[in-house]
Parts: C-alpha cells; structure tokens; sequence
C-alpha cells in the first residue's frame, strides 16, 4: 500500500531549516547574513510558504538553488519507504526483492542526508529536553533542602 501524497506541497521553511543545519550554520549566523533577527529566522523556519524574493536571499546565503527551498517536498521523497513496505508484503519474492533494490537504489544522497539530520536534530533535542529536566530536579532539590533548614 502506497501512502497517498497527492496535495501535498513543500514547506519552504523546513527546507530552510534543513539546508541550514546542512551547512552547519546557526539560526543567528544566517540571520545575521540576511539582516534578521535570530527569532525572525525562526519564524521563517516555521512557515509553510515563503515568498520567491526570501527564498532567493536566503538561497544565495545557503549557496544552493532556490528550487532545493522551494520545490523539495519532504512527504514525497519519505514516500519510497511506502514503496518498500507495499513491495515487502508481495508474495512473489523475486518481484519483492526486484522492487526494493530498485527504490534504494533511487533513494537520492540528499534524501539520506536529510533522514540523518532529522535524527541528529531530535536526538540533540531530546539531550536537552534531559538536560533541562536535571537542572529542574537540582533546583528543587536545593529548594527542598533550603525549606527543610528553616
């Protein structure tokens, strides 16, 4: 079974987003680049369209084509893993094996990359997620000791 993508469409921002922590470059520094604000970056980062004369600065701060901002649509390139599992549910194995080994091989370098972003970025947020939650149990925990003193 195929996963349904029709109408869908791209999110320039998470593009954005994508391609700036590709590029290893902070929210700051590409703002900075651009005459925004951090948090304006941010904002950016979270809408779905943005508008060609953006994309375009922001293209030629990333060094890449404005069609990568505009036009990657993240839901389609995800749609070979559907492929995949639809494939591995076939009983003819020979047609199984046949369909799996030609979508991976049309799985793009850049779609690989973006998986292991994507993996990077939550695995960094659920460190600090962590990280927070022990500077919360430390504080109160001095709370704590401070109210049992009195």
């Amino acid at each position: 079974m195929e996963t349904d993508v029709i109408g869908t469409k791209p999110h320039h921002g998470f593009n954005v987003m994508i391609k700036r922590k590709r590029r290893h470059m902070s929210q700051d520094a590409l703002g900075e680049k651009l005459g925004m604000f951090q948090g304006q970056v941010s904002m950016l980062e979270s809408q779905e369209t943005i508008e060609d004369e953006t994309l375009e600065k922001i293209a030629e701060v990333l060094e890449c084509p404005i069609s990568e901002l505009r036009d990657f649509d993240i839901d389609k390139a995800m749609n070979a893993n559907s492929v995949i599992n639809s494939n591995n549910t076939n009983n003819d194995s020979a047609n199984s094996y046949s369909g799996i080994n030609q979508t991976i091989n049309n799985i793009s370098p850049e779609i690989i990359e973006l998986y292991k972003t994507i993996l990077q970025e939550e695995k960094d947020l659920r460190i600090r997620e962590v990280q927070a939650k022990d500077a919360e149990i430390l504080y109160l925990r001095k709370l704590l000791e401070e109210s049992l003193k009195k």
